[in-house]
């Protein structure tokens, strides 16, 4: 088999196609992930027919802080922020919140949008480039396993943009819904 050539770009080019409502692939914590705005209908459908996809799944949005998520959640106070931080400090988790109006539509069901904080180092270089938190889903296409390095993701999308290099490979992040206090993945 022939070795895929990796679009890997830097941090500059990672801001020009967020601003142009492009989409990119980084790496999270758990597996390469593939971005964008969130802000923007357009960036989800592109990550929708790059991956082939199904409108109507959900995708999350990650950041490196909550201030930047709260610009699609409405973060909770008190007792529901704390165990927020507590089940975070654990291990990846991503939860349900309600959904604020600057949230792409297509990112919203049924109100709630899904959030995680990551630890990447390359998620909070990118956040705090574009001063936003950015879309995320796995880099594979619909059905196949999610790809763990830059290779898989050249192997999966070869033309895709690609910041970073490696990811920790942790296991997939849990599923917390803040409001009912379940986990719907664990």
């Amino acid at each position: 088999m022939q070795k895929k050539e990796i679009n890997q770009v830097g941090l500059e080019k990672i801001v020009e196609l967020f601003r142009n409502s492009e989409i990119f692939a980084y790496p999270t914590e758990t597996v390469f992930g593939i971005g964008g705005n969130p802000e923007k209908e357009e960036v989800v459908e592109k990550i929708c027919r790059i991956k082939n996809r199904k409108e109507g799944k959900s995708f999350i949005v990650i950041a490196d802080d909550l201030e930047k998520i709260s610009e699609f959640a409405n973060i909770p106070t008190g007792e529901k922020l704390q165990k927020m931080q507590e089940l975070a400090s654990q291990k990846p988790t991503t939860f349900l919140l309600e959904a604020t109006e600057k949230a792409a539509k297509k990112l919203v069901i049924n109100g709630k949008i899904a959030v995680r904080i990551s630890p990447q180092k390359e998620v909070a270089e990118i956040c705090n480039a574009v001063k936003s938190a950015i879309i995320s889903t796995s880099a594979n296409l619909s059905g196949k396993r999610a790809a763990l390095s830059v290779e898989e993701v050249a192997e999966y999308f070869p033309n895709l943009p690609i910041y970073g290099k490696t990811c920790p490979k942790l296991p997939p992040s849990r599923i917390f819904d803040l409001e009912r206090e379940i986990f719907l993945r664990n």
